[in-house]
This record gives C-alpha cells, sequence and structure tokens, in this order.
C-alpha cells in the first residue's frame, strides 16, 4: 500500500498494520483527499472485513480495524494531523505490545502531567468507565490538586494496562520490575522509544534536554 510506505517510511507488512494506521488512514481519505462520509466509512467496512479475513486464516494475530469507528454521516470541522513523531511513538508502542508504556504516553498526551506527577498517581486517582473518566492528580505544581477528563483513546489505554497490572501490594498504578514505578523508570522508558522512534536529545546536562523531555514535548505540541 503506497499510503502505508509513505506514512510510514517502511515496507508494507500486513502484520506490521496497528489500529493507528487504520485510524490515520481514515483520517487522509477524509480530509486529504476529500471523499466523502460515505466513501470513507465503505472503505474502512472493507478494510475490517479483508484484515478480519486474515485473522480467520491465521496470518494475523488481531484485526486492527477492530474498534475504528465509522465517520458520522453529519460533517465536523477536520480535525488536525498529530505530529509525525507522536503518531510513530503510539503506534510502536501497539506493534511492540507495549501495554504500560502506551497508558504512560497517552496520560502524558491527554493530561499534560510531568514524571513526578505520573508516578506518584494510585488506583484511587483514576475513574476509568467505557463512557467517562479522570485522574486526579494530588500533588500538581505548586502543591495544588487538579483533575482531568480522559478522552476514550486514554480511558482504553489504561483499561488495558489495569488489566494486565500485576497484583502487587503497592497502589501506585504503575508498577516496575522491584514496586512502583520511578522518576528514572519513565525516563528510561522514554529513552529507549526517543531511539524508536528517532528522536535524539541532544547532548546537554539540562533536564530540559533529556529524552523524557523530548518525547514528553512531543506528546504535548
Amino acid at each position: 500500500m503506497l499510503w502505508f510506505t509513505e506514512r510510514n517510511s517502511e515496507r508494507f507488512i500486513v502484520a506490521r498494520v496497528s489500529s493507528r494506521d487504520v485510524v490515520d488512514f481514515k483520517t487522509y481519505q477524509r480530509n486529504e483527499k476529500g471523499l466523502a462520509v460515505a466513501t470513507v466509512n465503505r472503505s474502512l467496512v472493507t478494510l475490517r472485513k479483508f484484515l478480519g479475513w486474515l485473522l480467520e486464516r491465521g496470518v494475523l494475530s488481531s484485526n486492527p480495524a477492530d474498534g475504528v469507528k465509522e465517520l458520522k454521516r453529519v460533517d465536523l470541522a477536520p480535525q488536525g494531523i498529530e505530529a509525525t513523531a507522536v503518531r510513530r511513538l503510539l503506534r510502536e508502542c501497539e506493534l511492540r505490545q507495549d501495554i504500560r508504556a502506551s497508558a504512560i504516553f497517552n496520560l502524558f498526551l491527554y493530561t499534560g502531567a510531568r514524571v513526578s506527577e505520573l508516578v506518584g498517581l494510585t488506583l484511587a486517582d483514576l475513574i476509568v468507565s467505557e463512557r467517562a473518566g479522570s485522574v486526579t492528580f494530588r500533588d500538581a505544581k505548586g502543591g495544588k490538586q487538579r483533575s482531568c477528563p480522559l478522552p476514550l483513546p486514554a480511558r482504553r489505554s489504561l483499561q488495558a494496562w489495569l488489566d494486565v497490572r500485576p497484583p502487587v501490594a503497592s497502589q501506585r498504578i504503575f508498577i516496575g520490575c522491584r514496586g512502583a514505578l520511578k522518576e528514572d523508570g519513565v525516563r528510561k522508558l522514554c529513552a529507549k522509544y526517543s531511539a524508536i522512534i528517532g528522536v535524539r536529545s541532544e547532548e546537554h546536562t539540562s533536564e530540559l534536554q533529556s529524552p523524557c523531555n523530548l518525547v514528553c514535548r512531543l506528546l504535548l505540541e
């Protein structure tokens, strides 16, 4: 698929198709090619059936088009396309089945959380359901408490992590190999993915130049 190759800078392999690819292809058809809503929806249905067929035959382990909603018949104002680096980041998390990383980066993306705020979150700070959700940062900047609503992508990524979260005594949301995830662990995770997606920090001693902050700033642009 030419679109896949141009967008991802890699040869098309059907096993490398992610749900983010499907969503972005839908957006591309509507916003860049200007296709009608009905045409985009028919394309999505066809793609979903094809990928489902491959799933039935064991070519794929899951159908990345499942859960991708069709466009509403009422036209909405076109939304801006995400930064390329952000797209690559979340796509690689999905393809690597890194459920915890996906939840962490989605929290950065949708809440603007600092690393210290993220690692301090407990299960009691999180409310997640299919229709709504929120997260409360109890020690936000300036020692204040703040709450943020969670859109559907963030809720889904967090719920996926909660479903596989190790049953440990700690009430912290994010768990590492040795208990609650610490700030250094998040920074190492960001460094890992900044290398994977090709975001390199310049050699600089300032915290603002660390791979973690580079990735987080990309998420928040």
